[in-house]
């Protein structure tokens, strides 16, 4: 499913098997170019597998998994924080650049993470659960016996929870125009991965930060009602409710449910 642009700013991770009986999937939505995004889903799976306790034979339950996605997302602004990757984030651009003035250059360029973040919703799908972590306003939704059941949501300013937290950090919430507002009049979601300027107040934790990484992870236990899990980018919820996209895949991949059965 796409849109009219012409050019798009997402990515995707699709690994059946990322551990023994885990799969990984994941959408990362960019914002400012596709970069970061891209990024993202180069090292994400990598990050999380290193996580012993989630992934290892010991650490199967969802608990771990949770804990363990929680700290990828972190990870991954902590690898984009480290200026070494800035030759990377140029590559993925299409705009190498060598040099001492690398840091100038990536600025001038457009890549450097401090204004340009993504999306992430990752959905773990173990032999029990649907673990789902998410940061921003990319959504998974199950369809389970043809009807849709959410397994996140959406991370927006005007939320009272969101809000709390970006004007203790010393942000704004701005309205932009009928039911919309953004942070410091910029970004219309409070959670990223990426969007560094946000997340530079001293004092404060990663989770405390205007815009923050911090997933909210769902486990939702499988059933032998489960058909699929759907995971798009806001370019699709914003035009359909969850019960529209799960209608949408079964008319059109009716095989989908005479396997689920």
């Amino acid at each position: 499913m796409q849109g009219w642009r012409r050019s798009m700013e997402d990515a995707h991770v699709t690994i059946t098997e990322l551990s023994d009986g885990i799969s990984l999937f994941g959408v990362f939505d960019g914002h400012g170019g596709e970069h970061v995004a891209k990024f993202v889903e180069r090292h994400l799976a990598e990050e999380l597998c290193s996580f012993p306790v989630g992934f290892s034979p010991q650490g199967r339950n969802e608990r771990d998994v949770s804990a363990a996605l929680r700290e990828t997302f972190h990870r991954m602004d902590e690898l984009l924080f480290d200026k070494k990757s800035l030759p990377e984030l140029c590559s993925l651009a299409n705009r190498p650049v060598q040099g001492d003035s690398m840091e100038r250059l990536a600025r001038e360029s457009r890549v450097d993470p401090d204004n340009i973040g993504c999306t992430a919703c990752v959905c773990c799908v173990t032999e029990r659960h649907f673990i789902v972590a998410n940061a921003g306003d990319s959504r998974a939704v199950l369809c389970r016996d043809g009807k849709a059941v959410p397994l996140s949501f959406d991370h927006k300013p005007n939320h009272p929870e969101e809000r709390r937290r970006i004007e203790a950090s010393g942000g704004t919430v701005e309205p932009s125009g009928p039911g919309q507002f953004r942070v410091n009049g910029n970004l219309n979601l409070s959670r990223a991965l990426g969007d560094l300027t946000y997340k530079r107040q001293r004092g404060l934790r990663p989770e405390q930060q205007t815009i923050c990484a911090t997933p909210d992870v769902m486990v939702e236990e499988r059933t032998a009602r489960d058909e699929f899990v759907v995971i798009c980018c806001d370019g699709v919820w914003d035009m359909m409710e969850n019960q529209e996209v799960v209608d949408f895949v079964l008319e059109r991949v009716p095989t989908l449910r005479s396997r689920a059965q």
